[in-house]
């Protein structure tokens, strides 16, 4: 049985509370999902689907954070990528490069879904904590803790990680709680218990 605690950037995920609630899980596995990676917690894996979002924070990572210890992570990212980072941001190529990876199949909307042990009819790779969650199964996930998922308001828990589509408004968090729940309840399905820790900002 393995525990797993995926940690989302939203504003929650920069309290103390939540940090104390991820030291006291003890999980066997971290994954930060996009701009999570910058926290100070140790993280296993980084999820992350945008090339916009990678390249911010390999920018962020050259002029500021040091590149070697996010770079401990295993990218858990879309197969195309391979191609797609040196065709469209050749500037963060060399950060691509220090990464460890796992790739998931891209080559159509719903080809993640068709590689899961069940739900192969769900969007997994719809958001980023999908595809995270995706992850954990995979690796065989019994009890899987999101932090971070505020699902409200604007901004997120460090600065600079907006990018031109970055979109935070209410339609959006709305159809990102309907899609976690679905996805949710099928875990649940198959005996794998997934559970969103909230914290209130």
């Amino acid at each position: 049985m393995t525990k797993w605690a995926i940690c989302c950037p939203g504003k929650s995920l920069g309290l103390y509370q939540t940090t104390k609630k991820i030291e006291a899980l003890q999980p066997d596995f971290r994954v930060a999902v996009n701009g999570a990676i910058l926290s100070d917690i140790p993280f296993d894996y980084w999820a992350v689907q945008d090339l916009e979002v990678f390249a911010a924070i390999g920018n962020i990572s050259l002029a500021v954070f040091p590149v070697l210890r996010i770079s401990k992570a295993v990218l858990w990212v879309p197969a195309r990528w391979v191609v797609d980072i040196k065709r469209y941001h050749a500037g963060v190529s060399a950060v691509f490069d220090l990464f460890k990876k796992e790739l998931f199949p891209s080559d159509s909307k719903m080809a993640l879904a068709e590689a899961m042990p069940f739900g192969r009819e769900l969007e997994w790779q719809e958001y980023t904590l999908l595809a995270a969650i995706a992850l954990a199964v995979i690796k065989g996930g019994v009890i899987i803790h999101i932090f971070g998922a505020d699902w409200a308001g604007q901004g997120y828990f460090a600065d600079k990680l907006e990018n031109n589509r970055t979109l935070h408004n209410d339609k959006r968090w709305q159809r990102e709680r309907m899609m976690f729940e679905i996805i949710q309840k099928e875990c649940a399905r198959n005996g794998v218990h997934v559970v969103r820790e909230e914290a209130y900002v």
